[in-house]
């Protein structure tokens, strides 16, 4: 990590993460998501799918708090990821079916207010479009 509330973040601040990371062709990643968190993504090489959707070098994306992912690495691919805000302990590992429905119920019956675990930074709007 290069900033964000963790140990070997260069930058320690709870308001926001930014990483760096390499995933390799058909490295296995979870289905997850994040209970709070927004996710911005750019895909700075490589091919990936997540969702169904295939995303190719230069995508940038967003994944909301509480959409459920699992992320299918096409070929070796370099990733920026911002998180805002950093939540080290806000990602959730689920279960194929049974957790993602969970999650997608509970993001239309909670509204964002209700979810802020810390008033300190500030949520824009969610951008209009999520993806490319």
């Amino acid at each position: 990590y290069i900033i964000g509330n963790f140990p070997e973040a260069m930058r320690k601040t709870t308001k926001m993460e930014v990483s760096l990371k390499r995933h390799f062709k058909g490295e296995p990643w979870p289905l997850h998501y994040q209970k709070k968190a927004w996710e911005y993504n750019i895909l700075v090489s490589g091919r990936m799918r997540i969702n169904g959707r295939i995303l190719d070098q230069d995508n940038v994306f967003a994944i909301a708090p509480l959409e459920a992912i699992k992320p299918e690495f096409l070929e070796d691919c370099i990733v920026v990821v911002v998180k805002i805000p950093s939540l080290p302990k806000d990602k959730v590992i689920c279960e194929e079916t049974d957790d993602v429905g969970r999650a997608h119920r509970t993001r239309r019956e909670t509204a964002s207010d209700e979810i802020r675990e810390d008033e300190s930074y500030e949520t824009d709007a969610p951008p209009e479009k999520l993806w490319p």
